[in-house]
């Protein structure tokens, strides 16, 4: 769901703009919450019934595809992450905290987004300056396949690998840049 902002707000001494207020939203949670399944079950009991695995579905399922409506508008979420999501019982989605939006306005010109979450970066981004990097939707759908990954699987992270023998277990941020994706390869049996 995008919404528009309501009203431009200035600095009363310099007439400065600061900022812009926008409609509240009531009900919603941090996406975050239905990705925990102990915080799940907990709004599940406020708002009164189980949240199934069809709320999930239709939560990723809008949540992709506001994730595309972006995408055809020149934008790139670039900072993807569960907190920069809110979602309903109903499966409404929002996406809140877009002041880092890479945008690419109509002269061509890049506003870049300077930020991002390294749990949801692709590899290849994983060193780079943000600043001087134009994100691309392929990195928007790589956070998103994370994203989804996670609420579809009780919060579990894909690049979450729990290594045999005597290796150290390796932060998933390590994993991604190696490229240790804990469900690839043949599983026998």
């Amino acid at each position: 769901m995008l919404a528009w902002p309501k009203e431009a707000l200035y600095d009363v001494r310099t007439g400065d703009f600061r900022g812009f207020v926008m409609p509240a939203i009531h009900g919603a949670r941090e996406l975050s919450e239905f990705i925990n399944p102990r915080a799940r079950a907990g709004l599940g009991r406020e708002l009164g019934f189980e949240l199934r695995l069809s709320h999930l579905v239709t939560i990723g399922a809008n949540v992709a595809q506001l994730v595309d409506v972006l995408h055809g508008a020149r934008c790139v979420v670039g900072d993807l992450n569960d907190r920069n999501f809110l979602a309903d019982g109903y499966g409404r989605v929002f996406l809140v905290d877009v002041d880092s939006i890479q945008v690419t306005d109509a002269r061509g010109e890049v506003h870049r987004c300077h930020v991002g979450s390294p749990l949801f970066t692709p590899p290849e981004l994983h060193t780079a300056r943000f600043e001087s990097v134009s994100r691309r939707p392929e990195h928007d759908r790589f956070g998103l396949a994370v994203l989804l990954f996670m609420l579809l699987m009780n919060g579990q992270h894909p690049f979450r690998a729990i290594p045999t023998g005597d290796a150290p277990m390796e932060p998933d941020e390590a994993n991604i840049r190696a490229g240790r994706f804990a469900y690839s390869g043949r599983i026998n049996g």
